[in-house]
């Protein structure tokens, strides 16, 4: 009486009540199924149960058993499922009707704009318990939480895993026929059928996940049978479906994949990649041998590559290999490699795709798929070099989209896997990202930008430092002419990278990166100049107290033989001779600005000799005011009572008669 009243309740008008029920009447079909792990423990006497439950506890531990299936027994009887036939039987009459129960679970979806407008204006229009209804309604709103098992992003935090067990503990119930789950695939196939209706669709997703995993159960026969119904109509829900429901897809297929044999999901795999990419790859074998070679599996299908034509479909079906990527792990390599191999033998699929939401969900699958255990750095570094070689066969508007494709695939890696996995993507396409940002596309510019200031606060490995140096030069050495901007690129990148990496850089490394700022001082290009020296400046402050002090003497004579070596400019027209005695002043301005709030005993002579520079014309005494400016701004809470004492009368004059041109209160 009492399982049939939870039964009776799947179909009632409240809807606490059938979500009581479904959970009740789940926890009674998983806890007492024929096919459930069951432990009899016998004991002879009361006084014997103790120790017997400790020892069935440690038992359990170590084969991680079910806990409900646990009995203490003094007979040998058995449990049998007989008692729960009304049960059965009542749910293969009414599953019409539960799956209705199941549907109308979701109210928040299947509200229309206008509905939800409504019930906005009546909470506001509630007087006196307002603030009740509001917490009624926040209670009601929240009561489906996100399935906590899911790091899938964009979770749909609708999927409701309890409705999936709730049809698996259905299904799997004795007896397990054809005719028991044929009754739950026709069900899936008219709610699937209205794609439209997201209710419709998560309520779907919850009955074919449930299927499937109780085919984990089912002989080989209902097995291979059930497939053989639910595949067709998968693959056309999910090609069919809304945008806005892909979540609660990619949800059932997280669930499905996560902890199972992947060769009872091999073939739901294939669909998902058969459907993504237009092929019809038969990649079972590779599940149980990864490094099967799949070019000669991989067929083009054409009716399945004009589906792929719309940008939604390509969007979608790529989000669906997403779960196979995040649960099978070392397991999931059998789906890059897949994937890799359509790649190589058509670029222009999703790599250049004319789609930004398309290009930005594939350089996220990519840079997932560095992150599977098991995928060699050789593999990656294939695929890097695949990508480099294709961009000179693309046509301007096919290049712009795979640079954008490119950046989406660095971050994506920098985000889900370790620089020891994303080492080979780090090193291949960084030169791609620097050299990015002076594209024309504004918003191809724009992310390689967000994608270089992204690399350069990275920390990577001691061994990589040389290589990104190594980068940094040959981006400088290609840029020519109108390129220059590459070089102040350059300069922003090693304002963060340098001293990010100071405690990892060995010597020869620090003055390699030196080297290549002092490089920039005397560059023709005012802008470049300036980058220059703030990349000094941070580089400078990155070195500690100690080894900055016995650098700083050699430095001040450095740029002081710059100076004295170019004789001061008549007019401020730049030339070859003005733009080295600019980069010896910024030199100086670079020392200086490594102390923004203290005097040590070298600065009062080397600002003297730095502001008698500053009536010189052009850029040389722009930069001399600056940075005088910003000194007397940084220091002037303590110069009146520390700092002014620290120069002599001939200092303060020198800095007097340079105030007189600037105001650094601006």
């Amino acid at each position: 009486d009492v399982v049939m009243f939870f039964a009776r309740g799947l179909t009632s008008d409240v809807a606490a009540m059938r979500r009581l029920c479904v959970k009740s009447v789940t926890r009674i079909l998983e806890s007492f199924s024929a096919k459930r792990v069951h432990l009899s423990v016998p004991i002879r006497n009361r006084d014997e149960l103790h120790t017997a439950q400790q020892d069935a506890s440690l038992l359990i531990d170590c084969n991680h058993l079910p806990t409900t299936a646990v009995t203490y027994d003094y007979t040998s009887e058995e449990r049998g499922d007989e008692r729960y036939a009304p049960l059965l039987a009542f749910v293969r009459q009414h599953i019409g009707a539960i799956v209705e129960a199941l549907i109308d679970d979701h109210p928040s979806l299947a509200a229309t704009d206008d509905e939800r407008g409504s019930r906005s204006r009546r909470r506001k229009g509630a007087k006196g318990a307002g603030e009740d209804v509001m917490k009624l309604v926040a209670t009601i709103e929240a009561r489906h939480s996100r399935w906590p098992s899911t790091f899938v992003s964009r979770s749909s935090n609708a999927f409701n895993p309890q409705h999936a067990r709730f049809v698996r503990a259905l299904c799997a119930s004795q007896p397990m026929s054809r005719d028991t789950i044929q009754a739950w695939v026709d069900e899936f196939a008219r709610v699937g059928a209205e794609t439209s209706k997201r209710d419709h669709q998560c309520t779907a997703a919850e009955i074919f996940a449930g299927i499937v995993r109780a085919l984990d159960d089912a002989e080989p026969a209902v097995r291979d049978d059930t497939i053989g119904r639910v595949e067709p109509l998968v693959a056309q829900f999910t090609r069919a479906t809304q945008p806005v429901s892909v979540s609660d897809w990619m949800d059932a297929l997280r669930l499905v994949y996560s902890d199972a044999d992947p060769r009872r999901s091999a073939w739901l795999v294939r669909t998902m990649f058969n459907a993504a990419l237009g092929t019809r790859a038969q990649i079972d074998s590779a599940v149980a041998l990864p490094d099967l070679s799949l070019r000669d599996a991989l067929q083009v299908d054409d009716e399945l590559r004009a589906r792929l034509s719309a940008p939604a479909i390509q969007l979608k079906q790529m989000r669906l290999l997403v779960p196979a990527l995040m649960e099978l792990t070392t397991r999931g390599r059998f789906v890059c490699d897949a994937v890799w191999e359509v790649l190589l033998a058509s670029p222009q699929s999703y790599l250049a795709s004319p789609f930004k939401s398309v290009r930005e969900e594939f350089g996220k699958f990519l840079g997932m798929s560095v992150a599977i255990r098991g995928v060699s750095a050789e593999r990656v570094a294939q695929l890097v070099a695949w990508f480099s070689s294709s961009l000179e066969d693309l046509s301007e508007d096919s290049r712009k989209n795979a640079l954008m494709t490119a950046m989406f695939w660095l971050v994506h890696a920098l985000h889900f896997a370790s620089i020891d996995e994303s080492r080979g993507v780090y090193l291949g396409l960084l030169e791609t990202a620097l050299m990015a940002q002076a594209h024309e596309n504004l918003d191809t510019s724009t992310l390689a930008k967000f994608t270089a200031m992204l690399t350069s606060w990275t920390v990577v490995r001691g061994d990589m430092i040389a290589q990104v140096l190594d980068t940094l030069q040959r981006v400088v050495d290609s840029a020519t002419g109108r390129q220059w901007h590459l070089n102040s690129y350059v300069m922003q990148f090693l304002r963060v990278f340098v001293p990010r990496h100071s405690l990892l850089m060995t010597a020869d490394e620090r003055k390699c990166a030196h080297n290549l700022m002092l490089s920039q001082l005397s560059h023709a290009q005012v802008e470049v100049r300036l980058a220059a020296q703030q990349a000094l400046t941070s580089a400078l402050m990155s070195v500690g107290p100690r080894k900055f002090d016995r650098m700083v003497g050699k430095w001040t004579k450095k740029f002081g033989k710059w100076i004295k070596a170019n004789p001061k400019p008549t007019e401020s027209k730049s030339n070859g001779s003005a733009r080295q005695r600019h980069g010896g002043i910024l030199g100086w301005a670079a020392l200086v600005a490594t102390q923004p709030f203290d005097v040590p005993e070298w600065m009062p002579s080397l600002l003297a000799r730095f502001a008698s520079h500053s009536n010189e014309p052009g850029s040389i005494g722009d930069s001399v005011r600056t940075t005088l400016s910003e000194f007397m701004r940084t220091h002037q809470d303590q110069w009146e009572l520390v700092f002014k004492d620290r120069f002599t009368e001939q200092q303060l004059d020198a800095i007097a008669s340079a105030k007189q041109k600037f105001n650094y209160f601006v």
